[in-house]
Order: C-alpha cells, then structure tokens, then sequence
C-alpha cells in the first residue's frame, strides 16, 4: 500500500512557487522581465567603459563595481591598458542573467526539478566555480580567462533563471474584483 502520511503527501499539495502551467506571460510579466534584463546588461555595459571615459570616471566606476567584484587586473578584461570593473567569472555571471531572462520561456520545461530543488540546482551551477578555482588553488591545473568566463555563466545562467523566475512572480496580474479584498472590521 502507497505511503500517504501527512509528511509525504504534503508537499504535492503545497501551490508551486512557480506554476510551470501557465503558459504565456502577461504583458506585465514580459514588461518587468525586459526592464530587469535591460538594467542587467546597462550595467555590464557600465562595467566596460572605464576604458572609454576619463581617468575620473572610470575611478568612479571601478569603485562602484568593487562591492562586487575583486577586480584583481590579472584575472579581469583589459581593453588597450585599462581594466574593465568586473572580472572575468563576473562578466560570464552578468552577461549571463539577461540571457537566462530571454530564454526563461525554454528553461521553464525544467521547472518541476528545479522548482523541487532550487538549493540543489544552485548548489550544482556554482561546482564548475569550485571545482576551475579550487583546482587552481591546490595546483591539479591553471585556471584560464575562458574557464572563469564559461564557468561564471553556468551560474549566472541558474541565477538569472531565479531572477525571471521571481520577477515574474512579483509581477502576476492582480484583480480587482471586491470579492478578493478582506472585509475591514467593524469599528464600534
């Protein structure tokens, strides 16, 4: 006989995070989606311009991206002899989020796995990190510009499917409908 205990049935109970049934997105959702891609790639596009502004500017910038980033000049991009604000696992990471935002719709076939285990599935995006750094670290190789970049977009894949995933949450319709608005108590 089947296992129906409390324990185990409950979680097939519980309404998704997600509702990978919903086909289609709202305009809303899509709106939210496009701006929160947009201000992820305008900040990565912000990242590269210390080459291509003043001395001061470019200051400015680097010390802004620096809560976020090491920076470390021989494991970041150099455009002529300027360094950009982010290193190369992060580029892989940001530039990768709004890709992940584009191909939310595809990457949602995946959401009954992921949706069961989102700790799981971040935990596995971020092993290629530990694993390239790690192994750099104890000398089994050298880890290269390319395999900080591949290896920060695997994660920043994962991540920017969480992102969307929480955008389009946040931006489900809402009624209207009195019926859906709790009654005030009475006052006496």
């Amino acid at each position: 006989m089947k296992n129906t205990t409390p324990a185990r049935t409950a979680h097939r109970d519980r309404k998704p995070y997600f509702d990978p049934g919903q086909n289609s997105l709202s305009y809303r959702q899509i709106a939210w989606l496009s701006l929160t891609a947009l201000t992820v790639v305008g900040l990565v596009v912000v990242a590269f311009l210390p080459p291509f502004v003043s001395p001061e500017t470019g200051k400015l910038i680097m010390s802004g991206f620096r809560k976020v980033c090491h920076q470390l000049p021989s494991r970041s991009f150099q455009i002529g002899e300027t360094q950009v604000a982010l290193c190369h696992r992060c580029v892989g990471i940001y530039a990768a989020i709004p890709l992940a935002i584009l191909l939310f719709g595809v990457l949602r076939r995946w959401e009954g796995f992921i949706g069961r285990h989102p700790v799981w599935t971040i935990g596995a995006s971020l092993m290629p990190m530990g694993i390239d750094w790690g192994a750099d670290v104890v000398g089994i190789w050298s880890n290269t510009p390319t395999s900080r970049l591949v290896t920060g977009t695997v994660f920043g894949v994962v991540a920017g499917y969480f992102l969307a995933r929480a955008v389009v949450n946040a931006a489900k319709p809402t009624t209207d409908a009195m019926g859906d608005v709790p009654a005030q108590p009475a006052m006496h």
